[in-house]
């Protein structure tokens, strides 16, 4: 599906009521998993928690390999990729947010580097 097949299908149609909209954290993209997946409402809930709380600009996605690997690709964080079965081993070793120097850093949603400060 194309970003302008996609722009409107997401259009409430005539009787249609727009029950939520999309928010800042994901992305507005087909994802890539099987049809009847959960995996994209659990993305939903995750994007809504980090908007609501304001914690996405300090908030840094860990991915296991398998269903996992294109994540980065639907949230507007950092991120990066772990081993299959890793990821919480991978995530013990990424610095808090205020142990974390100021570095500049490129998020995929973002074609320019920006300077962080999480």
């Amino acid at each position: 599906m194309h970003a302008h097949e996609l722009e409107q299908a997401l259009v409430p149609q005539d009787g249609e009521t727009l029950v939520f909209d999309t928010n800042p954290v994901l992305n507005e993209r087909v994802t890539h998993y099987c049809p009847g997946c959960h995996h994209g409402i659990a993305h939903r809930l995750v994007s809504e928690v980090l908007h609501e709380l304001g914690v996405a600009d300090r908030t840094i996605l860990v991915a296991s390999v398998g269903c996992a690997t294109f994540t980065y690709d639907y949230f507007n964080v950092d991120g990066l990729e772990a081993p299959h079965g890793r990821a919480c081993a991978v995530a013990t070793g990424v610095p808090s947010p205020s142990t974390r120097p100021t570095a500049a850093s490129s998020s995929p949603a973002s074609s320019s580097t920006t300077p962080s400060t999480a």
